[in-house]
């Protein structure tokens, strides 16, 4: 209606733009945190804003592609994200980038010393929260899920030291070290699989066997019964010791049997 004149009607009609308001970017407490690769954060928790701005607030990833659910995002790797607040059809200016960082522990610095029986091992496990170093150990060719363990806590990053016992002496090992978080405890870094061989314990030049006795041609003796109640003595037919002999022999004319002192991979 025609103010004033309300039987009079205008059939013309104006589109008129209303300016939007000056809408401040939105700010946050911080640039960037950290993530466990594949479990669902929220983005409005993770960076707080320290802005009292009115709207509604929108995430895009930095190549401008929008995050459908900030809630409940998952990545797989580092990725940045930048923010603006809604208001009608309204915006503000884009926020400054903030990166949320996948939480990867690095490990350096890695020492293993074997001995006789055992490894021990020592690195530096880097990060920014509770952590752990755990080492796993097989025989070289082994299962992985067979593997025996040790591990180390630590309240952040520094040296780690831990070691296992129970090997075989003289005998060729692999060794990996993982490190994992307390905020990410199904997320794993791990090193570069090591071989490793522990070390041989001293062994007697030559085992002092029983080497006299009288038996008759053709009979059957049980070698083991020379052995002089010495532990770890093997028999061999040959002197390279290659071809192991069987517990129970017939002696002949001139036939010698070879005779010396192992433990694991070691041997006099």
């Amino acid at each position: 209606y025609i103010y004033g004149s309300p039987w009079i009607y205008s059939s013309e009609t104006k589109e008129v733009e209303v300016p939007c308001p000056t809408i401040n970017a939105p700010t946050f407490s911080v640039s960037s945190k950290i993530a466990c690769k594949n479990v669902a954060f929220n983005l409005n928790d993770l960076f707080p804003r320290t802005d009292s701005g009115a709207g509604t607030l929108e995430w895009y990833k930095k190549d401008g592609t929008k995050v459908a659910d900030p809630i409940n995002v998952s990545i797989s790797a580092t990725t940045q994200y930048y923010a603006v607040l809604k208001d009608g059809l309204c915006s503000s200016a884009n926020s400054s980038n903030v990166t949320v960082n996948i939480y990867t522990p690095a490990i350096s610095n890695i020492q293993i010393t074997p001995y006789s029986y055992g490894i021990t091992v020592r690195a530096t496990i880097t990060g920014s929260d509770l952590l752990s170093m755990i080492v796993e150990c097989i025989e070289k060719g082994g299962d992985w899920a067979n593997a025996k363990k040790c591990n180390q806590s630590l309240k952040g990053s520094g040296n780690a030291t831990c070691s296992i016992d129970g090997l075989v002496a003289g005998s060729d090992y692999q060794v990996r070290i993982s490190a994992n978080t307390k905020t990410c405890p199904e997320l794993f870094t791990y090193s570069a699989v090591q071989d490793v061989k522990t070390t041989c314990v001293e062994i007697p030049d030559a085992p002092d066997i029983i080497t006299s006795g009288v038996v008759c041609p053709n009979t059957n003796i049980t070698l083991s019964d020379y052995n002089n109640g010495i532990d770890g003595v093997k028999w061999y037919s040959n002197p390279e010791c290659t071809t192991p002999a069987s517990a129970t022999v017939s002696i002949s004319k001139n036939k010698k049997y070879y005779a010396r002192i192992e433990d694991g991979g070691c041997a006099s």
